[in-house]
C-alpha cells in the first residue's frame, strides 16, 4: 500500500485492529524489520509500518534537508493522511527510535508513549561521537567496507545467523546512497538529550541489545521514569532474533503504562 503525505509517497504495511501503533525502522533498513513482532502486536493494535523516504519502497525525498525533524514531521503527516485521530503508540528501532522521540517531543499529546528498540545514540558521550564520526568518514571513503564493518563489529554477534546479515546487507545496498549519508548526518546533528527530556512526559520503554548503544545512567538523567530492559545474547537486531524477549518486555510495559 502507499499514500501521499506532505507531497511524499510513503509505502507501508498495515494489519490488526485496535489502537494505532506506528513502527519506524532504522537507518538503511525498511518496514520488514518488524515482521517477527507484528503477529503478536496486531492482536491488540492497528499496526502501521511505513518505509521512510529513501529506504525500502518509498522514493527518496525531494528538495530540502533530511533531518530527524523532517522524518518526524513526515510521519505525523502520514498518520494525519490516514485520518488517525487518537493518540498513537510509537515503536522505533535504532534511528527510528530517535524519530519516535522527536515526534513525542514535538507533540506529546498526540502519542501514548514509545518503545525504543536498541536506539541509536541519544545522549552523546565523547567516545560515542568519535566512533560515529569515524564511521561517517568511512562512509565517504568506502561505503561498502564501512557498512560491512558495522555489521561485523557493532550490529551482530558471532553466533548470530548469516541469513540475517545477508538480508540486512541487501536492504542497505538498496537504500538511496544520498539519503543514506544525509540520514547519518541527521543522527550526528540531532540534539537527542533535549528531545528525550521533552518526550519523558510520556511512558517510555528502552529495549537495549546485550551491549546497548546508550548508557542507562545518561538516559535516566533526562528521563528518570523510563522503563529499561536488555535482551540476552543478541545484538542490534534483537527484535528479529530475540522477538520473544522483546515482546515479553513490551507486554510488561503495557501492563504498567496506559499505552
Amino acid at each position: 500500500m502507499h499514500v501521499k503525505a506532505a507531497g511524499q509517497r510513503i509505502d507501508y504495511d498495515a494489519g490488526g485492529t485496535g489502537r494505532p501503533l506506528l513502527m519506524v525502522h532504522g537507518w538503511t533498513s525498511d518496514r520488514h524489520t518488524f515482521m517477527a513482532l507484528r503477529p503478536h502486536l496486531e492482536a491488540s493494535y492497528r499496526v502501521l509500518a511505513p518505509d521512510l523516504p529513501g529506504f525500502g519502497a518509498s522514493p527518496a525525498p525531494g528538495d530540502g534537508p533530511v533531518t530527524l525533524g523532517y522524518y518526524a514531521d513526515l510521519m505525523a503527516a502520514f498518520l494525519a493522511t490516514l485520518q488517525i485521530d487518537e493518540p498513537v503508540l510509537l515503536m522505533g528501532h535504532s534511528m527510528g527510535a530517535q524519530i519516535a522521540l522527536e515526534m513525542i517531543a514535538a507533540r506529546p499529546d498526540a502519542y501514548t508513549g514509545a518503545v525504543l528498540l536498541d536506539p541509536a545514540p541519544i545522549v552523546w558521550t565523547d567516545k560515542m561521537r568519535r566512533g560515529m564520526e569515524a564511521t561517517r568518514a568511512g562512509l565517504d571513503r568506502d561505503p561498502q567496507a564501512t557498512l560491512s564493518a558495522l555489521r561485523d563489529k557493532a550490529f551482530f554477534r558471532g553466533h548470530e545467523p548469516d541469513w540475517l546479515r545477508d538480508e540486512i546487507a541487501a536492504t542497505a545496498a538498496a537504500a538511496d546512497p544520498a539519503v543514506t549519508l544525509a540520514a547519518f548526518d541527521a543522527m550526528l546533528d540531532w540534539d537527542g538529550a533535549a528531545a528525550l527530556a521533552r518526550a519523558a512526559a510520556r511512558p517510555l520503554l528502552y529495549v537495549g541489545a546485550d551491549r546497548p548503544q546508550n548508557r542507562e545512567q545518561d538516559i535516566r538523567a533526562h528521563a528518570p521514569a523510563i522503563h529499561w530492559g536488555r535482551t540476552v545474547g543478541h545484538g542490534h537486531f534483537n527484535h528479529v532474533l530475540a522477538a520473544e524477549q522483546v515482546l515479553a518486555m513490551i507486554d510488561s510495559f503495557r501492563a504498567l503504562a496506559p499505552v
